[in-house]
This record gives C-alpha cells, sequence and structure tokens, in this order.
C-alpha cells in the first residue's frame, strides 16, 4: 500500500541537513558549501513495482489540462502584483514539460509547487481557474503513487494546504510532521537562511518575529517538532523523533552518539558561519550565541 511521510521546515531550518541524516541515514546524497549549506534530493521514493502506470485519473487528464493552463499562466508574467519572478520561472518550468511530453514529472513537482504562493496575489477568478488546476495537479501526484503501490517519503517548506489549496483532499494513508519556531529561533532561522542565500535585508527586518507566518504548516500537521529542541539544545529523544518517522529508528539506535555529536556540529557550523561572515545579529537573539 502506497504511503506518504512529509515533514515540513520553515526556510532556514535547515531541511536540507535534515534530509541528508534522516531521510537518507547514508549523507552522501548531498552536497555541503563553504556557508554550511546543504544541497541534494528531498524526496524518497519507494516503488514497490516497476511497472508503472501514467495516464489520465478520475478525468483528469494532464495533457490536456496542462495545455490549457499555460495560456493562463503566460498572461500573468505580466502582472507587476507581488510574486512576477517566480510567476515567469512556473510558466518556463511548465511549459517545458509539456513540450518535453510531460517526462519528469516527479523531478517537476517540487519545484512548482514551492512556487504556487506567486499567484496567490492574482485576482480572484484567475487565482480560482489556476488554483483547480494545481489541485487536480497535486491530486494526480498522489493518485500516481496510489496505483502504482509506491511509497513517497519528503522534506518541502509547507503542508500541502498552505502550498497549494485547503481545497485539495489529502491521501489516508499520509503521515505529517512540522518543524515549529518560537519567536527568537524564527529571527534566527530566517537570518541564516537569508545570509545564505545572498538575501541580507535592513537590520531591522529581524527585529520583529515572524512565528505566526511560518508555524502555517505546523498547525496543520498531525505531529509537530521544535527547531530549538533539535538544534539549539541538541535534545537526543527530539532529533530521535525524526529518524522515528521516517522509519529510521533502528539506524538511529545504532548511532544515537554520532548522531547527536554531528547534529551539534552542524549547529555550531551555523553560528560561526554567521560570525565569519559579520551577519548584523539582532539583539532578540543575542543569546542563541
Amino acid at each position: 500500500m502506497a504511503q506518504f511521510r512529509e515533514l515540513y521546515f520553515p526556510r532556514g531550518a535547515g531541511g536540507h541537513f535534515l534530509a541528508s541524516k534522516c531521510l537518507w541515514t547514508s549523507g552522501d546524497t548531498m552536497e555541503i558549501d563553504n556557508r554550511n549549506e546543504y544541497f541534494g534530493n528531498m524526496i524518497k521514493v519507494t516503488k514497490h513495482t516497476d511497472n508503472a502506470v501514467f495516464g489520465p485519473y478520475k478525468k483528469f487528464d494532464i495533457k490536456t489540462e496542462t495545455n490549457k493552463i499555460l495560456p493562463v499562466i503566460e498572461k500573468t508574467m505580466s502582472e507587476t502584483v507581488t510574486g512576477q519572478p517566480e510567476r515567469v520561472r512556473l510558466f518556463h518550468e511548465l511549459k517545458k514539460f509539456y513540450d518535453d511530453g510531460l517526462s519528469g514529472y516527479l523531478d517537476l513537482i517540487d519545484g512548482i509547487f514551492n512556487g504556487i504562493e506567486a499567484f496567490k496575489y492574482l485576482d480572484q477568478p484567475t487565482w480560482e481557474v489556476i488554483e483547480d488546476y494545481f489541485i487536480q495537479c497535486k491530486g494526480y501526484y498522489y493518485r500516481m503513487f496510489e496505483n502504482n503501490n509506491w511509497s513517497s517519503d519528503s522534506i518541502s517548506h509547507k503542508h500541502p494546504h498552505a502550498m497549494v489549496s485547503s481545497k485539495l483532499v489529502l491521501p489516508t494513508n499520509m503521515k505529517t510532521m512540522a518543524i515549529e519556531v518560537d519567536s527568537v529561533t524564527d529571527v534566527y532561522v530566517r537570518l541564516l537562511a537569508d545570509m545564505k542565500g545572498d538575501e541580507l535585508q535592513e537590520p531591522s527586518f529581524y527585529e520583529t518575529s515572524h512565528e505566526d507566518w511560518h508555524n502555517r504548516s505546523a498547525r496543520l500537521s498531525d505531529e509537530t517538532i521544535s527547531y530549538r529542541k533539535i538544534f539549539l539544545d541538541n535534545d537526543e529523544n527530539e532529533i530521535k523523533r525524526l529518524y522515528t518517522f521516517f522509519n529510521n529508528l533502528e539506524y538511529f539506535e545504532e548511532n544515537r552518539t554520532n548522531i547527536t555529536k554531528v547534529f551539534r556540529e552542524y549547529h555550531n557550523s551555523n553560528i560561526q558561519t554567521l560570525k565569519t561572515q559579520s551577519v548584523y545579529v539582532p539583539k532578540e537573539i543575542y543569546d542563541i550565541f
């Protein structure tokens, strides 16, 4: 039976690091740059059969519907409201997907869904047409797994109801967990993310917490897990929960000492990177240092 396990993390909260340790365990699927930023695969697909079945599911033909939505999305590229660069990117990715015969769906899907929010700033009628397409598209994704008896373990930024739409019907055999931040760790992970992405803002931007916004997925998920406990406190039991969630408890039990050490070193390296980059540190997070 197909199963879905999804972990959500706020930007800057170490999602790629967690994928390398808790999802893949071997750690050799990720690259690391000089700012302690990890890069690699965030989804692990278990295929119980190689005889995959693709095609229209429940009256949704992805080829036909993608061809219909492309001109709608293309028109939004000239709209100057928030999200214009992302809408341009998504149009070109979707157009290439269609022109290539709709191949590489699994590779495309994560990048596409991460950008849907850019369309939510448009007028309501336009958004509703685009929303319906992406609801059907995500449903197609889930049904493809269910019909082929595939399972998916993944780490991404947002719960599907926050990323796509609250109207989306989720699979019954799905478990969700989200990393939760508090007012201090929210500022800290935002600072980390912007430093690593060369997107640092004015100092005043980091003097106010956005924890309510960044905890949206936590409110929608089956379980929450504390960023503070995982990284600042190096809490063994909280780290263990991550491995348990991805069915890697046995690996954790066999390597718990080294695992907690690696998590501590990752956090310390983030702190050191902020220091060496001479990043402005607001007083709200002095205690972390």
